[in-house]
């Protein structure tokens, strides 16, 4: 996560994987697991659904936060994509 800091939104968004797919994005709220919802709602963070980004790390790892402009919180470590599991 370090090594992200000194990029850009810009930048990190143009980093791709598997074929040029997006490798770090923006989360829809609807595509997230049960469980994943929930937790969002008991952590009362209904007024960033639309700010949910992931980065991903290796094939399954991703982290998980806020977008709050130019800066990023934190919410959940996800080590087997299961917060908003890709439909294949």
């Amino acid at each position: 996560m370090i090594g992200y800091s000194g990029l850009t939104w810009g930048e990190i968004k143009k980093q791709t994987h598997d074929q040029g797919k997006s490798k770090h994005h923006t989360l829809d709220y609807d595509t997230l697991s049960r469980d994943a919802q929930e937790r969002f709602r008991v952590k009362n963070l209904s007024e960033y659904e639309d700010s949910i980004f992931s980065f991903a790390f290796n094939n399954l790892t991703r982290i998980i936060g806020i977008r709050k402009g130019e800066k990023f919180e934190v919410v959940w470590y996800d080590p087997r994509h299961e917060f908003c599991p890709s439909r294949k």
